[in-house]
């Protein structure tokens, strides 16, 4: 029996000194959002019955300014405002 699953509405910034694309996927490897850093990439974030949430994975897609070989260090926050 598969356990039930609760949905929110949730929100990732990144935010950094040069732009990046970000691509959300679920677990199942599906594309669920798609932004920018210093935009808020707003998705459904599920959770299942025992209150455990589900993998995401977030891409970073470099930006072409980037210098490999300096570092560019970024910042994530994540909010669940539902949970409020």
């Amino acid at each position: 029996m598969r356990a039930a699953s609760s949905t929110f509405r949730a929100q990732i910034l990144i935010e950094g000194e040069l732009p990046v694309e970000l691509q959300l996927y679920d677990s199942n490897g599906e594309l669920i959002a798609t932004g920018l850093s210093g935009e808020p990439l707003e998705f459904e974030a599920r959770f299942d019955e025992s209150g455990t949430g589900l993998e995401y994975r977030l891409d970073v897609l470099r930006s072409p300014e980037f210098d490999l070989e300096g570092e560019h260090p970024y910042t994530a926050h994540l909010e669940v405002p539902d949970l409020g």
